[in-house]
């Protein structure tokens, strides 16, 4: 709904899945914003890139293409727990990992994600740093990923000090001026989803 693909996507994706066999195939999701968005807003918006068939170990669903037949055999679905959080893409692509999935990553499938003016802002960044964060606790824990999760609760409060002493370069008009009151946000929401509190982001 707020993607368009370039003229080569399909074969691209359909190269990289014959040629290593895969279960599914990621690639890169480029931004189209607003011209006069201020660039301290649309830093934010930068979308991850790997070389050609990069075996992957995560999974989002912006640029996504997967073997129907690799669905039944590995009998993984998304799971209505992450209807209204998101995350369920993140989720879902463990479960298929942990099964024996195999990911790859085609560079030149480019899609291209339109972002609203609505999403443009400071505001939804926060949320959306809280959210993710959070849920990605919230995961670590259903997992039982015990260890990760000790790792990840410890650099979250390094994040909310370290956020708290870079909130005062919100004040200056330089490029990262809010990598500390988002790095305070991340900290914040991943302790958060510790206790299941998670954002809602899609009620």
């Amino acid at each position: 709904d707020d993607e368009f693909v370039s003229a080569e996507w399909l074969n691209e994706m359909v190269k990289t899945m014959v040629k290593n066999n895969a279960d599914v195939v990621r690639g890169p999701a480029f931004v189209e914003i607003a011209e006069d968005t201020p660039n301290y807003i649309s830093c934010w918006f930068t979308r991850e890139n790997y070389p050609e068939d990069y075996k992957l170990n995560n999974l989002t669903s912006g640029n996504l293409m997967m073997r129907r037949e690799s669905l039944l055999k590995f009998g993984v679905w998304f799971d209505p727990r992450f209807n209204t959080t998101g995350s369920e893409d993140s989720f879902f692509g463990k479960q298929l990992l942990k099964r024996g999935a195999k990911m790859f990553w085609s560079p030149k499938a480019v899609i291209y994600e339109t972002i609203p003016p609505k999403r443009a802002n400071i505001h939804w960044l926060l949320m959306r740093n809280y959210r993710v964060a959070g849920t990605f606790t919230y995961i670590l824990k259903m997992e039982k990923e015990y260890a990760k999760l000790a790792k990840k609760i410890v650099v979250s409060f390094i994040y909310i000090f370290l956020g708290l002493l870079a909130s005062i370069i919100i004040i200056f008009p330089v490029k990262r001026r809010y990598w500390g009151i988002l790095k305070l946000s991340e900290g914040v929401g991943a302790i958060a989803g510790l206790g299941n509190k998670i954002y809602s982001e899609y009620k």
